[in-house]
Parts: C-alpha cells; structure tokens; sequence
C-alpha cells in the first residue's frame, strides 16, 4: 500500500515526454494530428452489422404496413409494438457490431425518409380513395428497398476491407 504522502509516476515533470520533460510544440503537434487522423479513420468505417439486422428490419417493416389492414385497435397495438422492436433491433444491431460509433440523426434519414414518404403516401391513398391494396405494394417495396440497402451497406463494407 502506499500513503498518502507518495507522489506517483504519472504526478511527477519527468513522466512527461517518456522522462525527458515536457515534450516540445511539434512533438505534441505531431501527437494531434495523429490522433485526429486515427479518428477521422475510425468514423469513416462502415457500421457493421450483425447478420440478422436487415431480415430483422424488413419483417417489422412489412408487419408494420400489413398492420395497417387490421381493424383499428389492432392496428394501432401492432403498430406500436414493431415499431418499438425496430427501433431495439437497431439499437442492439448497432451495438452488436464490430465497431460502434455515434450514429447521428442525420445518417438515418436516408433509410427512415423514404419509408416514412412510401407509409405517408399509402395512407393518402388509403384514407382518401379507400385504397386498401396500396399497403401490399408499399410492403413489397419496403422489402426491396431494406434488400437495397441491406446490398449497398455490404457492398461498402467489402470494399472498405480491401
């Protein structure tokens, strides 16, 4: 044990700069710029996911269409309850990957954006002109689109490997 009156290695002028004082301007300069190049390395990664995050994805946003089909109630608790499992799904997908960084708002829109237009339209559609068939169409095109974007991020991960 040591007392309180000891000063440790890290408090100490000659652990600065391994021993050899403060370091200089351009040796903390270069330290920087290492760092922010290592960063700027690291936020530029490709999320990975894990293999079930885009079937995962696809199958609540279908659900979540479908479920527009059901009376009211139902549809309103459907709803919910895949929308809340798509919003975990995306947060353990994320947080289960190789890397996690801060996903920002921004980076989301392009996959929330244009399933919220397609959802959007469909209920246009739906409510004004009694529509029922366009909720099929706007799950089948949510499936090809997840399956879009499910072959791009993959794409993006191989060649960011290489």
């Amino acid at each position: 044990m040591e007392s309180d009156d000891t000063v440790s290695v890290m408090e100490t002028q000659e652990s600065i700069g391994n021993g050899q004082g403060r370091p200089s301007r351009e040796q903390a300069d270069a330290a920087l710029h290492e760092a922010d190049r290592i960063r700027s390395g690291i936020q530029n990664q490709p999320i990975q996911v894990p293999w079930w995050y885009f079937p995962v994805m696809g199958v609540c946003l279908v659900g979540i269409t479908l479920a527009q089909l059901l009376p009211t109630f139902w549809t309103i608790g459907v709803t919910v309850v895949l929308a809340a499992a798509v919003g975990a799904a995306a947060g353990v997908g994320l947080r289960a990957g190789r890397y996690m960084p801060k996903v920002t708002f921004a980076q989301t829109l392009p996959f929330v954006v244009p399933v919220v237009l397609m959802v959007i339209l469909a209920i246009v559609l739906h409510r004004s002109f009694g529509l029922r068939w366009v909720w099929y169409v706007v799950a089948a095109l949510c499936v090809v689109f997840v399956f879009c974007v499910a072959m791009y991020h993959r794409r993006t991960l191989e060649r960011s490997a290489q």
